[in-house]
């Protein structure tokens, strides 16, 4: 007989592995591994916020093609940006991995990110930072490479939040 773990489950074990984590007197070395766009990013624990599945999105009229609209959260009102449409990927289709991570709250915006999947967790002690590999964009800080030998993109989340293309969503 098969274990089979409902996704309010799993959501609910993942906040709560999350949180523990994120409380760790200890040196934390935990971090959110997600997929968008194609690449797998690595998001520090205090910027990673709250990861829910996707609700419904108004669209607004004359924005980028990256911002998938507004989404009504507990009654806040939250922008949301297609994170791999927002770093050049074609924009993704919503779909049961789907998940939006609202990551802006730290950093005073109702902001989220739209991503393909959350990951779960990793332990950065266990990558090496690749540095060959320079920053493609100023709000990733490096690229890290587990002993699989995945690749994984390192997201600076405040410089995200800060950056005047972010910030820019009119056409």
């Amino acid at each position: 007989m098969s274990a089979r773990i409902t996704l309010r489950d799993f959501q609910q074990d993942l906040s709560r592995r999350m949180a523990t984590a994120a409380a760790s007197q200890s040196e934390n070395s935990s971090v959110l591994a997600l997929q968008s766009g194609g690449e797998t990013w690595l998001l520090a624990l205090a910027d990673a916020g709250e990861v829910l599945s996707v609700p419904k999105l108004t669209v607004a009229p004359l924005i980028k093609p990256w911002y998938a609209g507004l989404a009504n959260v507990r009654g806040n009102l939250y922008s949301v940006v297609d994170f791999g449409a927002f770093h050049g990927a074609p924009p993704m289709h919503i779909g049961p991995a789907s998940r939006l991570l609202l990551c802006g709250q730290r950093h005073g915006l109702n902001a989220g990110l739209l991503v393909d999947r959350v990951l779960g967790l990793r332990d950065s002690r266990e990558m090496m930072p690749i540095d060959h590999d320079v920053p493609a964009w100023p709000w990733q800080k490096s690229v890290m490479q587990d002993a699989e030998g995945q690749r994984y993109w390192e997201l600076d989340t405040a410089a995200l939040m800060k950056s005047a293309e972010f910030m820019n969503i009119g056409i």
